[in-house]
């Protein structure tokens, strides 16, 4: 983890330099049964129709959530210990 604030830009460039990362298609599996458990809301519809990890739609998430946009602080916490 590099920081804990709330610098949307800077989690999305790091993720830029990763690329794709060898634990994204079990986090994306993982995610996707989290999503599926959770309350349906708009804010998380691309976590099951995505066909593959897509982490810059995550810090999305996160960024919503902080903003009020999305109830589902609790899903990305479970997903971000994944």
């Amino acid at each position: 983890m590099h920081r804990r604030e709330g610098d949307f830009f800077n989690s999305k460039y790091w993720f830029g330099s990763v690329g794709e990362h060898p634990i994204f298609p079990n986090l994306k599996k993982v995610a996707g049964e989290l999503a599926s458990a959770a309350n349906p809301h708009p804010s998380i519809s691309f976590i099951n129709s995505q066909t593959h990890w897509l982490p810059f739609d995550f810090v999305d998430l996160v960024e919503s959530c902080l903003a009020n946009r999305s109830p589902h602080e609790l899903l990305c916490k479970q997903i971000q210990q994944c």
